[in-house]
Order: structure tokens, then sequence, then C-alpha cells
């Protein structure tokens, strides 16, 4: 078995879903964000376009890829508008997602919420803080890599009952311990939870991360009842910011994200799994941080993760990102994230 500056791997030459030999799209890459050891490559299928990383970490090796990861911090926004998005969000969330009765929106903020919805880019922003998850008289949430657990926490205040599952132990200890949350510390595959049990199960940049994608949306399709659905949302290698960024791109995070999806890949994995898809598009929702830190990461301008930029690029980006948003409504498929969601039929 060869090392790859610690990290035990194996070669990983051929695509996962149609066994073609790849081609190299980037090769020489270190992590820029989290400093794990190696060097490695992305290769691209020439017939489905799926993208990943060769060589593959073998998995009794994938934690020394994680030593400074930041699933336990927190992730709340401290921008000066943050409480102003909030407000706009519940607004939105209230009227078009039906969770109105949970956060007693005023007939004011009703109104608030019914005009900010006409515009898209913005119901998709609110939409993407319950992952697009509709109310439904309540029902079993399941989060795979639940992080430190404010997702889940937020959905149970909106009626879920939410259970968690995240392989990292600080990150599980602390939706433990802060929020009172159910979080399995454990690889999916060993949890051993019911099946045809969950209403919903929703997945936040974790496809990305798994050695072998397809058991996970197997695993998943077991859980769910009937009707169930699965939300995934993955970065997307199609996006406007892998197009102008390139081996930058913050979506692309050697070595950790092992697969990266377009519409087409993504939606193949879920047939395959035997989902069927009721919608898959990519979305610019959440771009701004993808735009800002690849241009840090262009210009080595970020450690472990953590932002040092003036202003300027702020702004820079920030233009950039509403440029994305409105462009978006254009060409669909250029938005930073894929969102795919699935129903067990």
């Amino acid at each position: 078995m060869d090392v790859n500056d610690g990290v035990r791997v194996k070669d990983a030459e051929n695509c996962l879903l149609c066994d073609k030999t790849g081609t190299v799209l980037y090769q020489g890459l270190r992590d820029r964000l989290f400093s794990a050891p190696g060097i490695w490559n992305y290769l691209r299928c020439p017939d489905c376009s799926l993208v990943w990383l060769h060589p593959h970490p073998v998995l009794e090796d994938i934690n020394k890829l994680y030593g400074d990861y930041y699933t336990h911090n927190a992730q709340g926004s401290s921008l000066p508008l943050a409480s102003m998005r909030r407000k706009l969000e519940h607004a939105v969330l209230g009227t078009r997602f039906g969770y109105g009765k949970y956060l007693a929106n005023s007939p004011r903020e009703k109104i608030i919420g019914e005009l900010v919805s006409l515009i898209s880019p913005l119901r998709d922003i609110a939409g993407a803080r319950t992952m697009w998850l509709e109310a439904g008289g309540g029902g079993h949430l399941l989060d795979i890599g639940c992080g430190n657990g404010e997702f889940l926490a937020f959905m149970r205040e909106l009626g879920w009952e939410v259970v968690g599952v995240e392989p990292d132990p600080e990150a599980a200890q602390i939706a433990q311990s802060k929020f009172g949350l159910e979080v399995i510390y454990s690889d999916l595959r060993e949890v051993g939870l019911p099946k045809e049990f969950f209403t919903a199960i929703t997945m936040s940049h974790v496809i990305e991360h798994m050695v072998d994608p397809m058991e996970v949306l197997y695993t998943c399709h077991q859980l769910l009842k009937p009707n169930g659905r699965l939300i995934v949302v993955t970065p997307n290698v199609e996006s406007l910011g892998h197009q102008v960024f390139g081996a930058a791109w913050r979506g692309l995070e050697p070595p950790r994200h092992l697969f990266l999806f377009s519409k087409s890949t993504l939606s193949d994995c879920l047939s395959y799994a035997g989902f069927e898809i009721q919608t898959i598009r990519a979305t610019a929702a959440r771009g701004f941080g993808i735009w800002l830190r690849s241009r840090l990461i262009k210009e080595n301008r970020i450690q472990a993760n953590k932002v040092r930029s003036p202003y300027s690029y702020i702004l820079k980006d920030l233009a950039f990102w509403i440029s994305e948003l409105l462009l978006a409504g254009i060409k669909p498929q250029i938005g930073e994230e894929i969102v795919a969601i699935g129903v067990k039929r």
C-alpha cells in the first residue's frame, strides 16, 4: 500500500459510476484550508464527468485529513445585517414554507414574506435555512453529518422530531450539551437506525466526503419511509466559481472532498440508489462565502480557514455573488451548490 505524506492511499483511477479511466483535471494540489498532509490530484471521467480525488485515502486514515477541521465551530454570521437577514428568512419560511405557526409571524411579517418570496434568489436564501424542507405536520428528521447541531436545533423549533449522526466526537458533544439533541457519534454504516422510520433525511456538504457515496445513498433509501424525502446539498463542479477560480475554487477542498458532482452525476447516483428525482438544480443562495474564500485561496490569504481579507475583497466578492444570483435565473446550472431532492417510492 502506498503512503502519501503519512496517509495510506490506494489507486482510484476508474470512475465510480461508469468504471472509465479518469483523465487529469488538477494535479499536485495541497490542502490550503486546514493543512492536511499529502499531495493530491483530481481526475474527471471522460464519459459522465464525475470528478474524484486520486489517490484515495484508505478509510482507516481518513481522520488524518480532519485534524483542524471546523465541524464543531459556531456557524452564526457576525455581519452587521445578519439580524435583518434572519428576520427576512423567518418571514419567508412562515409564508412560503409553511412554518408560520412556529415562527409566530405577525401580519406585517406575512406581507413582507410574501413580497420577498417573489424574488427567487431571496426565496432560495431563506429556503436554505431549512434545507428546502417545507412544513408537513411534523415528522422524523435525520441529519447526516450534523456538525454542532445548529440546523437540527432550528428544525426542532419548527416542529420536527430530530436525530443527528456525526463522526466528529467534539461536534457531537457540543450538539448534545448545547442543544440537548439526540446525536449519534458514529459512522452511518454502523449506527443501526430503524428502517423505514424517517420522514426526511438531510445531508448538507456531506456526500462529497464519503468514501462510498453510493453505499450512503442506499442506506438512506432503507431508512426512509415510503414517500420520504432525501435532500442533498453539495458543491457544483460546473459552477461559475469553479470556472473562474479553477484549482483555487473553495468547493474542491482537497483532500477531504473525495467526489465532486454535477447535476447529471448526482442525479444518476440518486436514481441508481432507487430514488425518484423530485428536483435537482444549482443554487447560488450561499455562494458569497465560496467566492470570498476562493479568492483568498488563490492569493494565499487564508490559513486554517481563517480569513484575512480587507473590506475591498468583501465588497468585490459580494458584487460577484449578486451577479451570480442574477445570472442563475438565466443559466441555472452555474450556482455554487447543487440541491437535489429524491423521493422514496
